[in-house]
C-alpha cells in the first residue's frame, strides 16, 4: 500500500516575479519581452500575465496579454497600438497564485504603422507659384481622425511634424 503523506515532498507556494526584462523585437503592433523566470513555487508556472502602462503620469497597469508556457523566457505581446510609448511587467501564475508583479521594462515605443485606409477628403490648394496646400483626413480604427500637419519641401523632406487630433496638411514649397 502506498502512504498518501506528502509531507516530505516539496509544499507548492507562491512563485516569484520574473526579472531582467528586456523589450526587443518592436514592431508596430507587437513586441517580444525577455525575461529570467524567478522561482516557480515547486511547481509549474501555469500563465504568465504581461501588463503595460502607456502614460508616463499615470501609475495603473493594465493586462494586456497573458500566455500559458510553463518554460518560457520570452513572450510575444501583440495587439499594442502604434508608435505608442509602453513599458512592461510579468506576473507568474501557478496552482497556489500569483506572483508579485517584476520590476518594469524600459519605455519603450512601437513604431508606426501603414494607415489602414486610404485618405479621404483630399484638398490640394496652390498657396502661391511655388507653394501647394495639401490637407485630407485620416480614418483610424476607432474612425477618428488623427491629425498631423507636415511642412514639406519640395523635394519632399518634412520639416515639421505635430500631432492634434482632426486633419492632416501638408505645405510643399518649391
Amino acid at each position: 500500500m502506498v502512504d498518501s503523506d506528502i509531507s516530505g515532498v516539496f509544499q507548492p507556494e507562491l512563485p516569484h516575479a520574473p526579472t531582467s526584462l528586456v523589450v526587443n523585437s518592436i514592431h508596430a503592433t507587437e513586441a517580444r519581452l525577455q525575461f529570467i523566470p524567478g522561482f516557480n513555487g515547486n511547481t509549474f508556472i501555469s500563465l504568465w500575465l504581461v501588463e503595460a502602462q502607456t502614460d508616463y503620469d499615470d501609475d495603473s497597469w493594465l493586462s494586456v496579454y497573458n500566455v500559458s508556457d510553463h518554460d518560457a523566457v520570452s513572450v510575444t505581446v501583440p495587439n499594442l497600438q502604434p508608435h505608442t510609448a509602453y513599458r512592461l511587467r510579468l506576473v507568474a501564475v501557478n496552482v497556489v497564485g500569483q506572483s508579485l508583479p517584476s520590476e518594469p521594462s524600459d519605455w519603450f515605443n512601437t513604431l508606426q504603422a501603414r494607415p489602414s485606409a486610404p485618405p479621404t477628403e483630399l484638398l490640394v490648394r496652390a498657396l502661391n507659384q511655388t507653394a501647394l496646400h495639401v490637407r485630407w483626413a485620416v480614418c483610424q480604427l476607432s474612425c477618428a481622425l488623427l491629425l498631423n500637419s507636415w511642412y514639406v519641401d519640395a523635394v519632399g523632406n518634412t520639416v515639421e511634424n505635430s500631432s492634434v487630433i482632426c486633419l492632416i496638411d501638408i505645405i510643399i514649397n518649391k
